[in-house]
């Protein structure tokens, strides 16, 4: 990892991430994509362990995605090509599903970097736009309808 972290630490992170981020750490469909990893490559369960805390760094913010082969690497003491082949496949059933989320955490270029396209920030930018006028007008609208009775 680029920097260890306390459990403390990592607490203390994980409460200040927004609520859609902190159900990615107890969802079980992100918990059978890791553990059929697991088994795919054949992880037994200390590299098991460690694969899973690289990609809990993942999602607190810690580690950005283009880092995930070299961590791979590092912690699983695996070779060049057991690590790019467990890091793209980490990166596309667990990482880049999750992007609609983890871009609250991370630049569009990391997403780039390791092959993830990022067009979902550019839509959400768009649907964003398109929402705000709409609610500015209804709210106008509603606040000077002569018949529209105060909500008590």
């Amino acid at each position: 990892m680029p920097k260890k972290y306390t459990k403390k630490e990592c607490r203390e992170i994980y409460e200040k991430l927004p609520p859609k981020i902190k159900e990615l750490f107890w969802d079980e469909d992100v918990s059978d994509r890791i553990e059929k990893v697991i088994k795919r490559f054949n992880l037994g369960k200390i590299k098991g362990d460690r694969l899973n805390k690289i990609i809990f760094y993942v999602f607190l913010g810690l580690l950005p995605p283009s880092l995930i082969k070299r961590m791979l690497k590092e912690k699983l003491a695996l070779s060049e090509k057991e690590s790019e082949e467990l890091g793209d496949e980490v990166i596309r059933y667990i990482i880049a599903p999750m992007k609609h989320l983890l871009k609250m955490l991370y630049k569009k270029e990391e997403f780039e970097k390791v092959g993830i396209k990022s067009d979902f920030y550019e839509k959400d930018t768009e649907t964003e736009r398109k929402k705000s006028p709409q609610k500015k007008e209804e709210t106008s609208k509603d606040s000077s309808d002569p018949y529209r009775e105060p909500v008590e």
